[in-house]
């Protein structure tokens, strides 16, 4: 089927064409863009807002958005190559955060790097948590219930829930409590 990119309106009652479903009470930005393959699946959940030039790709992959999601101005959330990413209920994202399910392959030196193949884990973002401004969460990583990542952190690791995770790479500096 090709490469479909759809520009979505706000206030949608219901969206869903081929691999696309926008629950009825999302509100999504005109100027945010959605991509996926025809293998690929999106859904986003009630309640759930997507402000302004984001960029929501799931190639092939699937990528969820749960329910009272606020994903804020600049976001990048790429599902990878045949993975997944998802992102649990009450999650709030800020602004400039970069989410990838994927990774370069590197090792050999033998391979230009611009011919390597991509690796690609997926990425688990359980309900409650807070990212802030500007940070990157990278593949094959899981951030636990309750957590809080703090702006400009680098997620490489999985995290403990009700965490406080802050640094590149991001390290725990507390709990809530």
């Amino acid at each position: 089927m090709g490469l479909m990119i759809y520009k979505l309106i706000n206030n949608l009652r219901f969206f869903k064409k081929n691999n696309i479903y926008i629950s009825k009470s999302a509100n999504i930005s005109l100027l945010t863009k959605v991509r996926v393959l025809k293998e690929g699946k999106i859904k986003i959940g009630s309640n759930s807002k997507i402000y302004e030039n984001c960029l929501i790709d799931a190639g092939k992959s699937k990528l969820i958005i749960g329910n009272n999601v606020k994903i804020h101005r600049l976001c990048t959330l790429s599902a990878g190559k045949y993975s997944r990413l998802i992102i649990g209920d009450n999650v709030l994202i800020a602004e400039k955060t970069s989410i990838f399910a994927s990774n370069h392959q590197f090792k050999e030196k033998n391979i230009l790097i611009n011919q390597r193949g991509v690796i690609s884990k997926g990425i688990v973002i359980e309900d409650d948590v807070w990212i802030g401004v500007n940070c990157i969460i990278l593949d094959g990583v899981k951030i636990a219930k309750g957590c809080v990542i703090g702006g400009g952190s680098v997620v490489t690791k999985n995290t403990e829930p009700y965490g406080i995770y802050v640094g590149n790479p991001a390290r725990k500096i507390g709990e809530r409590v």
